[in-house]
């Protein structure tokens, strides 16, 4: 059956989809198909699962878990925004491109990124309150704006050498205690909200071997004083 028929479905508590066709298997999750489903606490996708389209989940704010099959390419405009999910997100490594917000206003404790995203989308994981650490791994270009702002728990970033951008307000407002940056020369920070950390005094900035003069040349990562080589 078409998914469609599904929006607003504010009974529906458990969605398992499986590979025998039951109750479908479709290669592309609508537009608005569990929008606001209110009562849908558990997501499990099947492997024919390749496109999750713009607000697919969003706003279906009692969705604890959401298990995100291997094979699944691209996952569309705030598609799991709004849902305060729980526990750990895994992004499957077939994973390419994500568009603004697709888990904005997310509590994930932990999140395991797909290292053959080409950027870290805007808002991506903005508002997102309990996770406590973020490791971005090798592959992104860019970490794109309020890709992380405003993540009232997050204190540890691993920010890998494939990094050469990050965008305005990339980690604003976050308690950031420690950051490792594995690129020899600084990533260009767009500007003085990029880095608008909570309290930059206490933070520890972690470098490759001989490069602490470089970022204590670069703009905004200049207005750091803690930096350490390893």
């Amino acid at each position: 059956p078409d998914a469609r028929v599904l929006v607003s479905c504010f009974f529906l508590q458990t969605l398992i989809s499986t590979s025998s066709g039951l109750p479908f298997c479709p290669i592309i999750i609508p537009a608005y198909t569990f929008l606001s489903c209110r009562n849908l606490k558990e997501v499990s996708l099947p492997s024919t699962v390749k496109i999750i389209k713009r607000l697919a989940f969003n706003g279906a704010i009692n969705l604890n878990t959401i298990k995100l099959p291997e094979g699944l390419t691209r996952i569309d405009f705030f598609a799991f925004g709004s849902t305060f999910m729980k526990g750990k997100l895994t992004i499957p490594t077939t994973v390419t491109f994500t568009e603004q917000g697709v888990f904005q206003y997310t509590s994930f404790d932990e999140v395991e990124l797909s290292p053959n995203l080409s950027t870290i989308s805007v808002q991506f994981l903005n508002y997102s309150r309990k996770v406590k650490k973020i490791i971005i791994p090798e592959g992104p270009t860019e970490i794109e704006a309020n890709a992380f702002g405003n993540c009232e728990s997050l204190e540890y970033v691993e920010i890998p050498n494939s990094v050469s951008e990050i965008k305005s307000s990339a980690f604003n407002a976050c308690p950031i205690v420690e950051i490792h940056v594995k690129r020899i020369t600084p990533p260009r920070i767009q500007n003085q909200s990029t880095l608008e950390i909570k309290d930059k005094s206490i933070c520890r900035i972690y470098v490759p071997k001989g490069s602490i003069t470089a970022y204590r040349l670069s703009p905004f990562w200049s207005d750091f004083k803690n930096f350490i080589e390893e």
